[in-house]
């Protein structure tokens, strides 16, 4: 008598990286000017208070622009005729001269009209740099530049103006770690000009806002390596096909392929081990039982969460001689379709 004892033990795991297009950030610390406050798109401002509580100045200097946000208070309607000539203005002084009158001559002075009603525009409460002043080195400035952009909303019920700016820097030409000093005044409430910073001495720089120049950032190219998992696993991990004789087939075992990973799957077989299994274990394959060493597409387009059983059994030869026990190893892998 043979006693011919089988252990089945199944399991692959192959794991394939998909590398994702490249994604691109946006430029960080450059708001876009819109008018509107965007979270976040002015984390890291320099933050001045302006004169009386009406508000606040937040700016960003990069070596190529200054970003300047306004959000401060303004009491009176245009459009109702109140303060309506020479006010509802902000403007902005970059580095004044130290001891002269009004600290003039400065590298850059801007001014707008923030009211677009007090103007002779729409009373929509939303205005641009049609109605701005530019002025460098203490001359006024015939046309804008081109890459000048400011945009103001006002909400009147509110009464909270909203200005953002980008200031193009190309006149100073200032370096990464300089500093920059920035001050300046806002018309708004019963027509009194409001200064920022707190305590603005036009003539002494000393009481201006260091404002420090930062690298301009740039888009960011990333790529990310991402796994995409290609796994089965199989059960039982073993199969006794018990007793068995020469001449004799083995009551049929069942195994069951799970895919475990992210990716549709074919799977093929193959056994190792004895010769009794390398030379006669079948599987059932597109319908009818293969003998091994190696089966193709056992199973195919397996999809993810999902199992499907495999059959096999043993068919020992009639001329098969050794005794004993003998053991096999069943592998299943699995390839991504």
């Amino acid at each position: 008598m043979r006693k011919l004892v089988s252990v089945l033990l199944t399991l692959a795991v192959a794991v394939s990286l998909m590398v994702v297009p490249a994604v691109t950030s946006a430029s960080p610390g450059a708001p876009t000017i819109d008018g509107i406050v965007s979270a976040g798109e002015w984390d890291g401002a320099t933050v001045i208070d302006v004169a009386s509580g009406m508000g606040t100045v937040s700016v960003i200097a990069h070596t190529d622009y200054m970003y300047v946000l306004f959000n401060v208070t303004d009491s009176t309607d245009a459009r109702k005729g109140e303060n309506k000539v020479g006010n509802d203005q902000i403007g902005l002084n970059i580095n004044p001269t130290s001891g002269a009158s009004w600290g003039l001559p400065c590298d850059i002075i801007f001014q707008t009209g923030a009211d677009p009603a007090a103007w002779g525009g729409t009373s929509s409460g939303v205005t641009d740099s049609w109605e701005t002043d530019w002025a460098i080195d203490g001359t006024q400035m015939s046309l804008l530049p081109t890459d000048l952009e400011t945009m103001t909303v006002y909400n009147y019920t509110t009464h909270i103006r909203i200005s953002e700016w980008k200031v193009p820097l190309a006149s100073i030409g200032p370096s990464a770690g300089d500093t920059l000093k920035v001050g300046g005044a806002i018309d708004v409430g019963d027509g009194s000009s409001y200064v920022y910073p707190i305590g603005l001495d036009w003539a002494n720089a000393s009481t201006y806002a260091d404002i420090l120049v930062q690298q301009p950032s740039s888009a960011v190219g990333l790529t990310a390596s991402v796994p995409d998992i290609v796994a089965i696993s199989a059960s039982p991990s073993a199969i006794d096909f018990g007793t068995l004789h020469p001449g004799q087939t083995s009551g049929e075992g069942v195994v069951t392929v799970t895919n475990i990973g992210t990716h549709i799957v074919n799977v093929d077989a193959s056994v190792t081990g004895s010769t009794l299994f390398t030379n006669n274990l079948q599987l059932v394959v597109s319908g009818s039982w293969a003998t091994g060493p190696a089966w193709t597409d056992v199973i195919t387009g397996l999809l993810s969460s999902k199992s499907q059983n495999v059959r096999t059994h043993l068919v020992v030869p009639s001329d098969y001689t050794p005794t004993g026990t003998e053991t096999g190893l069943l592998v299943f892998e699995a390839t991504a379709v």
